[in-house]
This record gives structure tokens, sequence and C-alpha cells, in this order.
């Protein structure tokens, strides 16, 4: 006999789009205790066939000295968040600061035991606040959807197209983008289930 799921929360992505060439990332933020279930989506490529990308958590770590606000330099993460696949530049993280938000930034250089980031932090991240590990858009475990050129490729299911890694993980949604014409996330919708 399965196990019934209920909705914990809903929410959704609306439209973003970036200049061509530049990736479209939006986060989908962690809620404690439910799985993030994608319900439907809808994306729009350029006049070059491109992909999006639903990327999962692939492991976490923690901050191991507090960061200040503002900060792109000197972070010290607790550990590698995944053995197998050293945190490394271009990768995907995403640090909880001390507002509860989830901060989302591209690792520019270095490794766990001190790194740098693209964006700065927003707000300060003490000791001890969670880090999600995203990787790379083309690492194992992510979806992928191919785009088809030039209209809107979109799903909808009732009950989750697919699920998150676990409970109270975030996920990030990255489209490569045309380098020739601006592509969209036209939208995302998201149910937070308890299974």
């Amino acid at each position: 006999m399965g196990q019934v799921g209920y909705i914990e929360a809903v929410t959704s992505l609306g439209y973003k789009t970036e200049s061509a060439a530049t990736a479209i990332v939006q986060q989908i933020d962690p809620v404690s205790g439910a799985r993030i279930a994608i319900r439907s989506y809808g994306f729009t490529c350029g006049a070059t066939a491109t992909n999006a990308y639903f990327m999962q958590t692939l492991g976490t770590t923690t901050v191991s000295t507090a960061i200040a606000s503002g900060a792109t330099t000197g972070i010290v993460l607790a550990g590698e968040p995944v053995s197998a696949n050293a945190l490394a530049s271009n990768d995907y993280i995403g640090i909880m600061v001390d507002d509860g938000t989830m901060h989302v930034s591209k690792v520019a250089t270095g490794t766990y035991s001190t790194l740098s980031l693209t964006t700065a932090i927003d707000d300060t991240a003490a000791a001890g606040n969670a880090v999600y590990f995203f990787g790379a858009y083309g690492d194992t475990a992510h979806l992928r959807v191919v785009l088809v050129v030039s209209v809107q490729t979109s799903k909808v299911q009732d009950g989750g197209i697919f699920f998150g890694a676990a409970k109270g993980y975030p996920m990030l949604v990255w489209h490569n983008n045309d380098a020739a014409a601006a592509g969209s996330h036209d939208f995302v919708s998201v149910d937070y289930i308890n299974k």
C-alpha cells in the first residue's frame, strides 16, 4: 500500500530573462520538512536550441567561519559537500544567510577551505549556517529539459513531474540561453510535499 503525500506549501516562479548568452538562474527555496515537487514549467529559447536544467542539491555542508555582508572572498566551509565531486570554480552553491533566505552564487575561485564568489553575500552568515551544493548544470542528477527553437516548451502534471533530492533541500532552475536571441523562464510551479 502506498503512502499518501500532502501538500505543505506552494510557490511559483514568474517570468525571467537575461540578455543573450547570459545564463538565466532562478532559485527554488527550501521549506523545512517538505520536498520540492515540480508541477509545471514553461521555457522559451531563441533561434538556437538550448537546454534548461533543474539542478538538485548534490550535497550539503556548513559555513565554518562567519561571513560579513557584502563579502565575496575569504569564505570558508566546514568540509567538502560531496566527496566524489569536489567543489570548484563555476559550481553553484546556496548559502543560508542570517535573515533566513538563501544566497545563490557561482564559485569564482578556490575550494571549500577558502573560496570566492561571483556575487557578494547580501546579508551576514553565521558559522554553522547551511550551505547547499548544486555543482555545475551538467552534473549527474540534474534534470535536463531540451528546448525547441523559438517556441515555449512546457509540461504540466498533477502530483509532480519530478521531485527534489530530499526534504528541506532547495533547487536551482538554470537555462544556458541562446548566444544571439534571449530566451526566458516563463513559469515554474512548485508544490512542497511531506514525503
